[in-house]
């Protein structure tokens, strides 16, 4: 019986202290679960970093690229621009000699008829 009496309240302190473990451990399995979640968001905020940083460097190398064509393209174009100068006076040097060709051509002729009966020696003479 006074066995019985010791024991009995520390039996009773047992099954109190394994109620509150039980608890405890429940509380901590939800608060693991609760971790894992976070974990997880934190995972897919940090894969979706990636790729929006992955995403602005190909959009800034994109940008870079376009900077570099259009800085081309404008020496291109200034180039073609000094071109249409060059092309123009080129034009109208061209137009006058259409102009002169018939007379050149008649003095051509003119003159093979005039120094063809002549030898050689004696045309390369005139011609000098």
């Amino acid at each position: 019986a006074e066995v019985v009496k010791i024991v009995e309240p520390k039996k009773a302190k047992v099954a109190e202290a394994n109620l509150q473990f039980n608890e405890a451990n429940a509380a901590l399995e939800e608060k693991k679960a609760n971790l894992a979640k976070v974990q997880e968001k934190v995972a897919a905020l940090q894969a979706q970093l990636n790729a929006a940083l992955t995403e602005k460097k190909s959009l800034s190398d994109q940008a870079d690229l376009c900077e570099a064509r259009l800085s081309r393209a404008g020496k291109l174009t200034a180039a073609l621009g000094d071109e249409q100068v060059n092309w123009t006076e080129q034009s109208k040097v061209l137009a006058e000699q259409l102009e002169r060709l018939v007379g050149d051509i008649f003095v051509a002729a003119a003159c093979v008829a005039y120094v063809g009966p002549f030898t050689m020696s004696y045309r390369s003479k005139i011609v000098q």
